[in-house]
C-alpha cells in the first residue's frame, strides 16, 4: 500500500511539474506569437476596411450623395497573460477524501485589449488635399518604379502638351484624342528598354526632365514619333541622350518643354464614379 502511495505521489509530482513546464512555455512563446497572428489580423483588416471606405466614398460620389472617412490612427493592443496550477491532497484516513480530490489543476488565461483610435478626415485641408493637382515629382516616382508604367501615365495624366487624355470627357460629343495612347505606349516602351528615365534638378527641386537614350538601334524612329506627337523639334542625333524640359503646363510646345497636366484624386474619383453602372431601375427612379 506504501509503495502505491508512493508511485501515486511521484507519478502526481511529475505530471505537475510537467504542467507547470508547458505553462512556462507557453508564457515564453505569446509574445512572438501574439505579434505573427495580430499583426496581420490587424494590417488585413485595415487595409480591408480602406477599401470598403474607397468603394463607399465612390459609390456615394456616384449616388450624388456625402461621403466621410476614418482614418486609423493607431492601434495599441494591450496583452495580458496569466498562468495558475495547483494540487489537492489529503490526510488521514484515505475513505474520508477518496475520490473527492483533483490531483492536479492548471489554468492558463490570455487577454487582448486593443485600442483603436480614429480621427475623421474632413476640413479645409482635406478639400485642398483632394483638390489639388498631383505633383510632377509623384509621376516621376511612379513611373520610374513601376514595372507598366503605363499606368501611372494614364492615370495620373490629363493632358500633355494639348494632348487631352481620353479616359474622362465631359462632353459625350468630344471624340477621344488617338495621340494620347500613342503617346502613353512610346513612353512605355522606351521607360522598360531602360532608355528613357525620370531625372530632378539637382539645384532647382520639383524641376525635372526626360532623358532619352538614343544610341540603340531602333529608338531613333520612336523618339522622332514621340517628339512629333508634342509638338517639339527634332533631336540631334549626334548626341547619345536626349534631355527633354518637363514643367505643369498645359502646353510647353512653344518653349521646347514638355507641359504636363496632372489630374487630382478628386479627379480621379469622378473617373471612378463614373465607371459605376447604375442599374436600370435607379435610373428610372432618377
Amino acid at each position: 500500500m506504501n509503495v502505491q502511495h508512493r508511485n501515486a505521489h511521484k507519478i502526481r509530482n511529475l505530471l505537475v511539474s510537467g504542467l507547470l513546464g508547458c505553462l512556462l512555455t507557453g508564457c515564453a512563446v505569446v509574445g512572438p506569437s501574439s505579434i505573427r497572428g495580430g499583426r496581420l489580423a490587424y494590417n488585413e483588416a485595415i487595409n480591408d476596411t480602406n477599401n470598403q471606405q474607397m468603394l463607399m466614398i465612390l459609390v456615394h460620389n456616384r449616388y450624388e450623395e456625402r461621403g466621410n472617412l476614418l482614418a486609423v490612427a493607431s492601434v495599441t493592443a494591450n496583452v495580458r497573460v496569466a498562468s495558475s496550477a495547483g494540487i489537492q491532497a489529503g490526510f488521514g484516513n484515505d475513505s474520508n477524501y477518496d475520490g473527492n480530490l483533483v490531483p492536479f489543476s492548471g489554468g492558463f488565461l490570455y487577454e487582448e485589449n486593443p485600442t483603436i483610435s480614429y480621427i475623421p478626415v474632413e476640413g479645409l485641408q482635406y478639400l485642398r488635399q483632394l483638390t489639388m493637382h498631383l505633383p510632377i515629382s509623384l509621376l516621376a516616382q511612379m513611373a520610374d518604379s513601376m514595372a507598366h508604367p503605363a499606368t501611372a501615365y494614364t492615370m495620373l495624366i490629363s493632358s500633355v502638351n494639348g494632348i487631352t487624355s481620353p479616359d474622362f470627357l465631359f462632353n459625350p460629343e468630344q471624340q477621344p484624342d488617338p495621340r494620347f495612347n500613342r503617346f502613353v505606349q512610346i513612353m512605355t516602351e522606351l521607360t522598360q528598354a531602360h532608355r528613357l528615365h525620370w531625372v530632378e534638378d539637382a539645384r532647382h527641386k520639383e524641376n525635372f526632365a526626360l532623358v532619352i537614350d538614343q544610341s540603340a538601334d531602333g529608338d531613333e524612329e520612336k523618339v522622332r514619333e514621340l517628339l512629333e506627337l508634342v509638338g517639339l523639334s527634332a533631336p540631334d542625333y549626334e548626341k547619345s541622350h536626349l534631355i527633354i524640359p518637363v514643367s505643369m503646363a498645359l502646353d510647353g510646345a512653344s518653349s521646347g518643354v514638355l507641359g504636363i497636366a496632372t489630374r487630382s484624386v478628386w479627379d480621379m474619383v469622378e473617373i471612378l464614379s463614373a465607371a459605376i453602372e447604375v442599374p436600370p431601375k435607379m435610373n428610372a427612379k432618377g
